[in-house]
């Protein structure tokens, strides 16, 4: 083995984990400040073409959600056979892995570009239409240039090498941040400016990554034609584990439009605009989640594939503890500056008006970030051991049943309208998270008993 965090990460779990998740959480918040900083300076441009990002945001996130589907599913394959001490099968697999990133990337691109217009129809944009369509065109036509620093970091992330996974995604939220005043404001190319930056920014950030993969290379695989041996097993594994974890992030933005649909029937557009903003703040708010829950895949893939049940269990409790311990505080920080960040996005005449809409919103679904620990380190957990499937349904039964039936069943017929979906979204996510939870818990100790 040529680096120490393979070593670590079998022997002290622990602090694998918080080695692991820091530079991971960093990277996320940068990154989740990529479409909300779109946000910042489209909402600049008026109520319209904020809620215009705002019906492009799900198959955003959507698109997202792929990328690191598939880098998860990249990192499960990878540290499972690192942990069963099989070093070629793991070269040859990250080798597949840069193949099926490639070409997964080019049908998203030519498939959200063809048929952009007929999606945001089918999403209710018709008074938003163009601005959506000029915002939603320019990125998505970089579609693989988006998700391919999520796939290609799975395979850092499977050794350990946090920091070469995260570092470029830091980078590409700094060029973000620099790129989009200058392309809406100074060269006055408006909403359009705003996809094209990002787009821009995500070049800068996948050329370290692949300067790192093939130039400065200092992980244990190499990549040469003689590594790779053409194996349908290992795309099938990687997509096995990679589809149901990117079709998390598809469910989040299924939800997304379900819950834009419910609020724009009972409370109208601009609320849909507001509450794009308040669930991005929330996206944020997640961000420690996703780290913890990141840094466990390649724990408890390692832990799986070596039969240590030990560290197995040790990974999902430590990772869930140290997870609600940072999302309390969190949660408290939003609810004592939510007007602060209203603000944040609405700073202009045009959107001024939607401050206290938006401060409603966040305090009121703040709550889903307490639950969050439990239900998505569980599920992270699950994939890290190569059980897509069953972290799947752990998801759906979270976010699609249990939220949208409590969201119906007090926003709808209950009547309570906007305050009852807002309401709905919390009770369903804290019933789901705990079952995930639980039913974890009780796969790893079913499994250790088969083993036994």
């Amino acid at each position: 083995m040529k680096n120490k965090e393979i070593k670590l990460i079998k022997n002290n779990p622990k602090k694998a984990i918080i080695t692991l998740m820091i530079p991971i959480i960093m990277s996320s918040l940068f990154e989740s400040l990529n479409s909300v900083i779109d946000s910042i300076w489209v909402s600049g441009l008026g109520v319209k073409a904020l809620t215009a990002t705002g019906f492009v945001s799900p198959i955003f996130l959507g698109l997202v959600g792929i990328g690191i589907g598939l880098g998860i599913g990249t990192n499960s394959v990878i540290s499972r056979l690192l942990g069963g001490k099989k070093l070629k099968e793991a070269n040859n697999a990250a080798i597949h892995s840069i193949i099926l990133s490639i070409i997964v990337s080019i049908i998203l691109t030519l498939v959200l570009t063809i048929f952009l217009k007929d999606i945001l129809l089918l999403l209710g944009a018709e008074t938003v239409l163009k601005e959506a369509t000029d915002y939603g065109f320019y990125l998505f036509i970089g579609s693989s240039i988006l998700i391919l620093p999520e796939i290609l970091g799975g395979i850092f992330l499977a050794e350990g090498q946090s920091k070469r996974a995260t570092y470029p995604l830091i980078l590409i939220a700094i060029s973000n941040i620099i790129l989009n005043p200058i392309f809406i404001y100074i060269l006055n190319l408006g909403i359009k400016g705003a996809a094209i930056a990002t787009i821009l920014a995500n070049i800068i950030g996948l050329i370290i990554i692949l300067y790192w993969l093939f130039i400065n290379n200092k992980s244990s695989f190499e990549y040469k034609k003689e590594n790779y041996k053409r194996n349908l097993k290992i795309y099938k594994e990687i997509l096995e584990i990679g589809i149901p974890a990117g079709l998390e992030e598809d469910v989040l933005a299924i939800l997304c439009i379900i819950l834009n649909i419910l609020i724009l029937q009972v409370a109208g557009a601009d609320s849909v605009g507001a509450f794009s903003i308040a669930w991005r703040v929330m996206s944020i708010g997640i961000v420690p989640c996703i780290g913890v829950g990141s840094a466990a895949v390649t724990v408890a893939g390692m832990a799986y594939g070596a039969k240590n049940y030990k560290n197995l269990k040790t990974t999902i409790r430590y990772s869930t503890k140290v997870g609600f311990l940072i999302s309390a505080a969190i949660f408290i920080i939003l609810n004592i500056f939510a007007s602060q960040i209203a603000t944040i996005f609405t700073y202009s005449e045009n959107s001024a008006s939607l401050t206290p809409m938006i401060t409603y919103m966040i305090r009121m679904i703040s709550f889903i970030i307490l639950a969050e620990p439990f239900g998505d380190v569980s599920t992270y957990v699950l994939q890290g051991m190569g059980k897509g499937i069953t972290s799947f349904i752990l998801i759906l039964q979270r976010e699609i049943f249990w939220i949208i039936l409590c969201v119906y069943l007090i926003g709808i017929v209950l009547n309570l309208k906007l305050e009852g979906i807002l309401i709905g979204i919390d009770i369903g996510m804290i019933i789901g998270s705990a079952i995930a939870y639980i039913c974890a818990e009780l796969y790893i100790k079913k499994t250790k008993l088969e083993n036994s």
